[in-house]
């Protein structure tokens, strides 16, 4: 078997070099892919729990306004003061008003569900 020469040495150590660069470049991108996943996952999780939890809140106060009188005006008195205009339809019972500025909802006409 003839020897290789300290240039061909070389180079095939260069080839090398150079695959492993590629290798772990690759390598940092697939991580970098899986922890972008990752925090994209998390931040829906997060904002299921949040979803979740002001909905759990909600249905509290609704709750608690039905047993308690003094609860419930002050919750309708925080309601009128902040609430944003676009969520008044949301309560027509504390915003009738509103109810008749609302836009009617338009059904299809051939029966189809609209997104």
């Amino acid at each position: 078997m003839p020897r290789t020469t300290a240039r061909e040495q070389i180079e095939r150590l260069e080839a090398k070099k150079l695959k492993l660069e590629e290798d772990l470049k690759t390598r940092r991108e697939q991580l970098r892919h899986r922890e972008l996943k990752k925090a994209r996952m998390n931040a829906a999780k997060d904002r299921k729990v949040d979803t979740r939890r002001r909905i759990v809140l909600g249905g509290l106060v609704l709750t608690h306004m039905e047993r308690d009188e003094a609860f419930a005006v002050q919750v309708r008195s925080l309601m009128r003061t902040l609430l944003q205009d676009r969520d008044k339809p949301l309560f027509p019972d504390l915003f009738p008003e509103t109810v008749q500025a609302a836009e009617p909802v338009k059904e299809p006409a051939n029966g189809e569900v609209s997104v």
